[in-house]
């Protein structure tokens, strides 16, 4: 899948939504680009498909300043709880970077977990960051943001959608509608939350969901990866699993296989 890397890096749109079901490799995604673009472990690709564009990688690969959350877990609690949690994710999106952040004059918000956050403090955590992090080490900033739906299919399951819904709002057009220091901002989740117009207004943002021929063999197997598995009972697999199309693709769902 890493040939998604460089379609990522060279995608003009400045923030990507990803929108599939459960299971299909939307968290491991995400894990290899932040690695990718914020790591310094270039030995992780030796071997895959990316690492034989050799310019590329020595353009690219731990040349970005990247912020990596996952909001999956903000669920199974009452509001206050999540509000808690959240501001917990967000200041361990910054552990990589938290003696940078405490040198600058730039940022004046306590990383200490345990504590909840001030709802504006919330909305601005992202981009003050951004700010922050650009000023002190000079590298693109980019903004991962794993099951961003997650808290808002709960919170609307469970009757307490209007306190989570306006925040969520705020954070997502600080870091992604009014960010001049965001380079590029990449989503995941399950649908896209068309409601409370989270993402109006902002400029050079796509979604890609599972209609979209652009990134359809990145998520899940395709046929030909399925074949080229070294297991036993493959037409089973056709017979028992093939029930996705994304985009032009025959996709088979990971998890199952």
């Amino acid at each position: 899948k890493t040939p998604m890397i460089r379609d990522v890096a060279t995608d003009n749109s400045k923030v990507l939504l990803f929108t599939r079901p459960r299971r299909f490799g939307k968290t491991l995604n995400m894990s290899m680009l932040y690695h990718f673009f914020g790591g310094p472990g270039r030995q992780l690709f030796d071997g895959l498909a990316i690492a034989e564009d050799v310019a590329f990688m020595d353009k690219h690969q731990g040349q970005y300043t990247v912020l990596f959350l996952t909001l999956k877990d903000m669920k199974n609690m009452p509001p206050d709880q999540m509000i808690l949690l959240l501001s917990d994710l967000l200041r361990s999106a910054l552990s990589p970077y938290r003696a940078v952040l405490e040198a600058s004059p730039d940022w004046s918000i306590d990383l200490t977990k345990g504590t909840a956050l001030a709802p504006s403090e919330i909305v601005s955590f992202l981009h003050d960051a951004s700010e922050a992090l650009d000023k002190a080490l000079g590298k693109p900033v980019m903004i991962l943001i794993d099951e961003y739906d997650a808290p808002l299919q709960y919170a609307y399951l469970n009757g307490f959608y209007d306190a989570i819904a306006p925040l969520m709002r705020g954070v997502f057009e600080r870091t992604f509608k009014s960010n001049s220091y965001l380079h590029k901002g990449v989503l995941t989740g399950v649908m896209r939350i068309a409601k409370e117009s989270l993402f109006s207004g902002l400029n050079n943002f796509i979604t890609y969901d599972i209609d979209t021929e652009a990134y359809s063999q990145y998520f899940g197997f395709t046929e030909n990866e399925l074949m080229a598995l070294d297991i036993e009972r493959k037409d089973d697999f056709r017979l028992w699993y093939n029930g996705y199309t994304f985009g032009d693709a025959t996709i088979y769902n990971p998890w199952s296989i």
